[in-house]
């Protein structure tokens, strides 16, 4: 799993990310830019209504956690200024606890 933190720019960042997590900002935008416009191509009509972001427990159990409040509002207003749609719904999974088959 990745550290919230591996979501944001580097200058977004309130602490580094983990050392062994590698930046997945701007990837994880660009992935889902390059599927809507890949579906835009071939004719379909693209209605990009939200984003649903699940994420293990590890930031909420670590010395991140004082800190993942202010990165996920971060994290948040940078998809949305990506995708250019300001009031793009956010929702964010958190589990508990991380095991493959959960």
């Amino acid at each position: 799993g990745h550290s919230i933190t591996a979501f944001l720019a580097e200058d977004r960042r309130v602490v580094p990310k983990k050392t062994s997590n590698k930046d997945l900002w701007p990837l994880w935008v660009d992935f889902a830019k390059e599927k809507m416009d890949f579906l835009a191509l071939t004719g379909a009509h693209v209605n990009f209504r939200g984003v649903i972001m699940f994420q293990g427990p590890s930031d909420g159990n670590s010395t991140y956690a004082p800190h993942y409040e202010t990165h996920l509002r971060r994290l948040i207003e940078d998809g949305r200024a990506y995708f250019g749609k300001p009031n793009l719904n956010w929702l964010q999974v958190r589990s508990p606890y991380w095991a493959g088959g959960y």
